[in-house]
C-alpha cells in the first residue's frame, strides 16, 4: 500500500475551471497544468471526463476554510500479492507483475488523484506536487 495526503478544495470558494482558465497568467506554470489537464482528455479512460467539473483552490479563502483547503482527502494505490505477482517479482519481471498488477484492477496513486481532480475534489497542482505531472500517468501503461 503506498498513500497520500492532499488538500481537499473548499466546496463554497473553490474557482471553477472557467474562471481559471481566465486568471492564468501567461507566464506561469498554470499555462502548462491546463495543457496536461487537456492532453489527459485526449486519452480513452478519459475521454467521458469534463475540464468544467475541475475546481482550483481560491487561495483568498472563505469564512468555511483556510485559505481555499478544507481538509485533506488520501489518495492511495494497493497492491494484493497474488503468487502471480510474486512469481514475476522473483523473476525480476517488473514488467510482467505490472502488467498482472493492472489486470487485477490495479490502479496507481496518481490516476486515483486524477479521479479525484475530475470530481472537482481535489487542485491538480496540488496533485503535481505530492504525486507527479498529471501527464505521467499516460507513460505508466
Amino acid at each position: 500500500i503506498y498513500q497520500t495526503l492532499v488538500p481537499v478544495s473548499c466546496k463554497k470558494c473553490a474557482l471553477p475551471y472557467a474562471v481559471f482558465v481566465q486568471t492564468a497568467s501567461e507566464d506561469s506554470d498554470d499555462v502548462a497544468i491546463l495543457q496536461r489537464l487537456k492532453s489527459l482528455l485526449k486519452q480513452e479512460e478519459y475521454k467521458d471526463k469534463s475540464l468544467e467539473t475541475i475546481r482550483f483552490v481560491n487561495r483568498e479563502g472563505c469564512a468555511d476554510c483556510r485559505k481555499g483547503v478544507s481538509g485533506r482527502t488520501v489518495v492511495a494505490e494497493m497492491l494484493d500479492p497474488t503468487s502471480e505477482i510474486l512469481g514475476a517479482l522473483r523473476e525480476l519481471n517488473f514488467e510482467n507483475a505490472n502488467r498482472i498488477w493492472r489486470s487485477q484492477g490495479g490502479i496507481s496513486v496518481l490516476e486515483h488523484a486524477i479521479d479525484k481532480i475530475f470530481q472537482g475534489m481535489i487542485d491538480p497542482r496540488f496533485v503535481e506536487d505530492s504525486c507527479g505531472l498529471l501527464t505521467d500517468s499516460l507513460e505508466e501503461e
